[in-house]
């Protein structure tokens, strides 16, 4: 993943340019790692990963985590493990009109690598309670990615 996170940094400068957002190197490399990722990854895991390069503080990443989902250009995933992962968002329709983060994810339960599944449907039936809204929508799948299912054959 290296390679590609060093590549992704001129075109996350770019992006966040055209978002009209403040260019700061910690946020430029830790937008570049989610570009260059296709899975959802751990704070510590970008952390980590920007630390190979550059020092960078663990708190300064965990809140560029937090502003890039507010400005709507990453998502983060409630895990079992009880730790948040972080993923772009791909679609910039969503970006653009700050629709509530709404696709199926999958996780290995052996490895814990996780993708979203932007092709399963999330439009469920279903009625609130007066007075509730639905921000966020999280549908779960679990089971055995590719890479360990060749390993217990």
């Amino acid at each position: 993943m290296t390679a590609q996170f060093l590549d992704q940094l001129l075109a996350a400068e770019q992006l966040l340019r055209e978002k009209g957002e403040r260019i700061t190197q910690p946020r430029v490399a830790v937008l570049s790692m989610l570009m260059s990722s296709d899975h959802a990854v751990s704070h510590l895991d970008v952390a980590q990963e920007i630390s190979l390069h550059k020092p960078v503080d663990r708190v300064t990443v965990y809140r560029v985590l937090e502003w890039l989902t507010q400005l709507g250009l990453a998502h983060r995933i409630a895990c079992d493990d009880r730790v948040w992962r972080f993923m772009l968002n791909t679609s910039s329709k969503k970006v653009e009109q700050k629709q509530p983060h709404e696709h199926a994810h999958f996780t290995c339960t052996q490895c814990g690598h996780m993708s979203c599944l932007e092709s399963v449907s999330t439009k469920l039936q279903f009625q609130l309670p007066k007075g509730f809204k639905t921000q966020e929508i999280d549908l779960m799948i679990r089971g055995v990615c590719a890479s360990c299912t060749k390993i217990t054959a």
